[in-house]
Formats: C-alpha cells, structure tokens, sequence
C-alpha cells in the first residue's frame, strides 16, 4: 500500500469551511420554522423538522459534526513540526 501526505493548511481550510456550510445549513433550518418562516421569506413554514426523524438532524447529527470540525481545527491548529497526515491511494 501507497499512502501521500496531506498538507496541514489543506485539512484545517477544508475543516473551516466545512464549519462555515454547516452553520449556514443549521441556520437555514431554523430560520425556516414555523416561527421565523416570515421573517426569512418563505411561503410555507418547514413543519417537518419538528417531528422525527427530521429532528435527529438538527439535535444529533449537527452537533456532533460541529463538535468533530471544531476539534480537527484545534488539533491542526497546534504545531507539531514533523507530524504528518496520510491518506491510502485507492488503485493500488
């Protein structure tokens, strides 16, 4: 087996943006409920996020995707000078 190193800038950037889409998607959802859908400028309200197993996504599923960008994040942004991340080359 082959493994090629990824650049530490590569992860963290990819990590900040990750964190960026999933904020607005969380956003987007909750601006989206029955509540605020005037606000945001739809014409129907999004129910069905209030019921399972749609709710699983915006209290289970976001969270811990959150919590997973946020600690690839700390744990890229500290330095250790001769680490190295490697990922396995498929077609070999």
């Amino acid at each position: 087996m082959k493994y090629k190193s990824v650049n530490r800038t590569f992860l963290l950037g990819w990590n900040v943006l990750g964190l960026i889409f999933i904020l607005f998607i969380l956003s987007n959802g909750f601006l989206s409920q029955e509540m605020f859908y005037k606000n945001f400028g739809y014409s129907v309200p999004n129910t069905a996020i209030a019921y399972f197993p749609i709710i699983l996504l915006g209290g289970v599923i976001v969270p811990i995707v959150i919590y997973t960008h946020l600690s690839d994040i700390i744990l890229l942004s500290k330095k250790y000078p001769n680490e190295k991340y490697f990922y396995k080359r498929s077609n070999e």
